[in-house]
């Protein structure tokens, strides 16, 4: 008799994840996120976001934690797929480095990813282990198994969900996306590929579970509203004299290159990206390229930080040592070996376009770093969800306005319901990649909402079997 099972290996929470899934005599490691339970923050043992993380945790304990997860009798053969680049799924790379070097893993990403890992680390990808990218839709088989990645949008360039096809019918990886980011185009492709999918009858699909809660009757808008914003964000401050410092994830490369452009379209051609943006440009440069032709030869991203008048910089989560941390606590830097940093006064525009991410304590650390801002005498511009979100602490601040900075790489729960219930149509959902109450709050809507599709929950280091 077929055997399978799914194990959650790195807590499957907002911050971090990593699960197997085992066969009879092979098993396949899905991402590998930062994992630390919602205590850890809480109690300060994890301070996040800090680049640092990892250093807390050394490699062997780290190892020691997902050790009694990886083998089991029977099984001979490990595969390792990474979905996307950012943190939560990627950024335990010392552990995929002992997995590969030490265990004889394979490790299959995009090119863009392991770009991507290479550059957070400073090293070379493929001189410490060998990747195997994905090329296209085209299935690998391995073992009992064949995986075909599907490239999907999100936050990110190259983000993919994975067709698992098992002995006990299709399971399907399905964390991180959304329908569209720039045209209806997508949302008419996204709509083919799931539909596409639901055809095969899956047996499970693993969904996310963070937004579950998010308001709203339609798709997550598209990336064009923000890119509109930004225009009028530009002209007056052309109008007016002064420049402007946008701040977002790095990782969504498409964003920074839609502004680069549009800055240049508006004249403004003296631009620079710091620190993780420019990480990122570069590595979807060396990747294949951003898609901008021959403007992209145009564009220039090293104007000097006196005379750039638009600047995309890392910041946006207050991540300690990033430019707008280092610019609002100049104190302290200890050496000029940490770069120049940034001087921010009254003729600023910092333009936060992002959405603190959903981890205990981080809404006090980005808002702290905008009242920081603030006091330097510069505006901030802020996602009109804001508002509401924090309406307690932002409502009062003077220079401080709303605008449409912002459009999230994830769907709500109206996106999810319609993936489930007219495209995919599983037999079972898995809430996953949340915290405990984020997964039992899907499983409540699947169970109310979604009559005829049953619930599996994968609790922090369980297994269920299929």
């Amino acid at each position: 008799m077929p055997n399978l099972s799914l194990t959650d290996i790195g807590g499957g929470k907002s911050n971090g994840l990593m699960f197997r899934m085992a066969g009879s005599t092979s098993a396949l490691l899905v991402d590998c996120g930062r994992t630390a339970s919602e205590q850890d923050f809480r109690s300060g043992v994890l301070p996040f976001p800090d680049p640092g993380i990892l250093g807390v945790i050394s490699e062997a304990n780290i190892y020691a934690r997902i050790k009694p997860y990886l083998g089991r009798t029977g099984i001979t053969a490990i595969r390792h797929y990474i979905s996307h680049c950012h943190l939560d799924h990627s950024g335990s790379d010392r552990v995929l480095r002992y997995l590969a070097r030490e265990l004889g893993y394979e490790t299959w990403s995009s090119l863009f990813t392991a770009e991507v890992m290479g550059t957070r680390d400073y090293y070379d990808v493929d001189e410490l282990f060998e990747v195997h990218y994905y090329e296209g839709e085209v299935p690998s088989e391995f073992g009992e198994f064949r995986i075909t990645p599907h490239q999907v949008c999100h936050s990110t360039a190259c983000a993919f969900i994975l067709e698992i096809e098992t002995p006990m019918g299709v399971i399907i990886s399905m964390m991180d996306f959304t329908f569209q980011r720039y045209d209806d185009k997508q949302v008419v492709y996204t709509e083919r590929l799931l539909g596409g999918l639901g055809q095969k009858k899956p047996l499970a699909v693993i969904v996310e579970s963070i937004y579950a809660d998010r308001p709203g009757e339609t798709l997550t808008p598209q990336e064009t509203v923000v890119t509109e914003a930004y225009h009028g964000i530009l002209a007056e401050a052309e109008a007016r004299g002064r420049r402007v410092i946008a701040t977002f994830f790095g990782s969504n490369v498409n964003r920074t290159s839609e502004l680069l452009c549009l800055a240049h379209d508006m004249g403004q051609k003296r631009t620079r990206l710091l620190g993780a943006p420019r990480q990122y440009y570069e590595d979807a440069k060396a990747a294949g390229g951003l898609g901008l032709g021959a403007l992209e030869r145009k564009l220039n991203i090293d104007a000097s930080l006196e005379e750039a008048d638009f600047l995309i910089a890392s910041g946006c989560q207050a991540e300690p040592g990033s430019v707008l941390d280092r610019a609002v606590n100049a104190d302290r830097i200890l050496s000029s070996s940490r770069g120049s940093y940034l001087a921010l006064g009254e003729e600023d525009t910092v333009v936060m376009s992002a959405i603190p991410i959903p981890i205990p304590g981080q809404e006090d650390r980005v808002l702290n770093l905008v009242e920081k801002i603030l006091e330097q005498g510069a505006e901030v511009v802020v996602p009109t969800e804001w508002r509401e979100l924090y309406r307690h602490r932002v409502l009062q601040y003077p220079r401080l306005r709303f605008d449409r900075v912002h459009v999230s790489g994830h769907e709500s729960w109206y996106g999810l319901k319609r993936t489930l219930e007219e495209l995919v149509k599983p037999k079972y959902v898995i809430p996953y990649h949340g915290e405990q109450w984020q997964r039992e709050r899907v499983a409540q809507k699947v169970v109310q909402e979604l009559p005829g599709i049953g619930v599996l929950m994968l609790n922090e280091g369980a297994t269920i079997t299929l």
